[in-house]
């Protein structure tokens, strides 16, 4: 009985191999797999046929790169799918993600107690590498759609219960205000705002591109979660005021830099915080015409109104 059960496997499995050249049939042949009962002939025919399969590359992947064994494919879940019903992330050159043409349904099922699996934590982690170091990568893309972005965010944040953020800590995917590409474990990272305030870009912080979290709060959750903080209020108050400190420093300042500055002492005026110090603000203009000659009158400041400061009109 043992030589029969062999014997049956081994040529289900070679009809298996021939149903690979055919264009419909190498995508369904699991229908016909011997249902698995267990202490039954069927259901040791199952296993037979399965340890055999394990070991045959009769399945094929996404990109149809050659036959796989079934330990190197995993099923794309749907909600790992862009609009398109495209994977968020490309596909392996090796193969990783199984072919489309299989049906879902039974079929998923019946390769599933074959040994196929879902998407895990670790693929996703490594397609995502994958896509950074692409010269064409989606997520470094100015081109990605926002939706694109929205969709990546939710399924790292959810999928696996958070199990891909210790992984997402040392990958460079978060977007710098200077258009590089960060880790938090490269240093400290800093949202672009604080108490709703724009952080001027000059004190020495590393703040996310703005664009990148504005109308997609899925990604600022995800960047929240791997560990992008808020600066607070009071520190970033003193890391201006620092500034002005230095003879030399304020010297450097230009015109952009300094509006940025005063707009962010302005929104954030209510915050207690110890006086700054006359010091801080005895500034020497850049501009020698500014300066007065002897029995001249000396020059008088343009007055700067509460719209220039707050960016918002008077009324």
């Amino acid at each position: 009985n043992r030589a029969i059960l062999d014997g049956v496997a081994r040529a289900f499995v070679d009809s298996v191999i021939q149903f690979c050249k055919h264009p419909t049939l190498r995508y369904q042949w699991m229908r016909y797999l011997p249902t698995f009962r267990y202490g039954t002939y069927e259901g040791d025919l199952f296993s037979k046929i399965k340890d055999i399969l394990n070991k045959t590359p009769v399945f094929y992947s996404y990109n149809h790169e050659g036959l796989k064994i079934i330990s190197q494919l995993r099923i794309i879940p749907e909600e790992f799918k862009d609009a398109h019903g495209e994977p968020l992330f490309a596909e392996s050159p090796e193969g990783t993600y199984i072919a489309s043409a299989y049906e879902k349904g039974e079929d998923t099922w019946a390769l599933m107690s074959l040994g196929l699996k879902i998407l895990e934590p670790v693929d996703v982690i490594e397609r995502l590498q994958q896509d950074l170091a692409s010269p064409s990568s989606k997520l470094k893309s100015e081109t990605t759609p926002v939706e694109w972005h929205l969709q990546a965010a939710k399924f790292l944040l959810q999928y696996f219960d958070g199990q891909c953020i210790p992984q997402l800590r040392g990958k460079k995917f978060i977007p710098l205000h200077s258009g590089d590409f960060t880790s938090v474990l490269e240093g400290e990272v800093f949202f672009p705002e604080s108490d709703g305030a724009s952080i001027p870009t000059d004190l020495g912080l590393r703040l996310v591109q703005p664009e990148a979290i504005e109308n997609s709060e899925w990604r600022k959750k995800l960047f929240s979660a791997v560990g992008v903080t808020e600066v607070s209020v009071l520190e970033a108050r003193r890391l201006i005021f620092e500034i002005y400190k230095n003879k030399n420093s304020r010297a450097r300042i230009k015109l952009p830099q300094s509006v940025a500055h005063l707009r962010y002492l302005y929104h954030t005026h209510q915050i207690s915080t110890p006086h700054p110090g006359k010091d801080c603000f005895n500034t020497i203009p850049a501009d020698s015409s500014m300066k007065s000659r002897p029995g001249e009158p000396r020059a008088t400041p343009t007055k700067t109104n509460d719209s220039e400061v707050s960016g918002r009109p008077t009324s």
